[in-house]
């Protein structure tokens, strides 16, 4: 069950959505789970990110979502692209303190 619910178009359906930023959400993208973003685009896009902004003095793209390991029908996703999983966490709480440190307004 735990192998097919990972090959079979029914994983494409419960995909999760992952959100990835960095530390003060001025790069804040969502890689749409299914079909979008894919974690090679995003990761192209921060690194473009970081080419218009070499200032910032956090050059980590983190992930600001939790892992869900209980969640057997990702397990592909997890083997698949491994380094999404093992990106440092940060939750949207220190995005929001990063940002009020840095006079940037609370929205983002």
């Amino acid at each position: 069950m735990i192998i097919l619910s990972n090959i079979t178009p029914v994983a494409y359906f419960f995909k999760d959505n992952y959100i990835l930023s960095n530390y003060n959400g001025e790069f804040y993208v969502s890689e749409l789970g299914g079909k979008g973003r894919s974690f090679k685009g995003v990761k192209n896009g921060f690194h473009y990110y970081l080419a218009m902004h070499p200032h910032d003095k956090d050059k980590t793209l983190y992930r600001a979502f939790k892992l869900k390991p209980w969640r057997f029908w990702e397990w592909g996703e997890w083997i698949v692209n491994y380094k999404r999983f093992t990106l440092p966490y940060i939750s949207e709480e220190q995005i929001l303190e990063n940002r009020k440190k840095e006079g940037l307004p609370e929205k983002y």
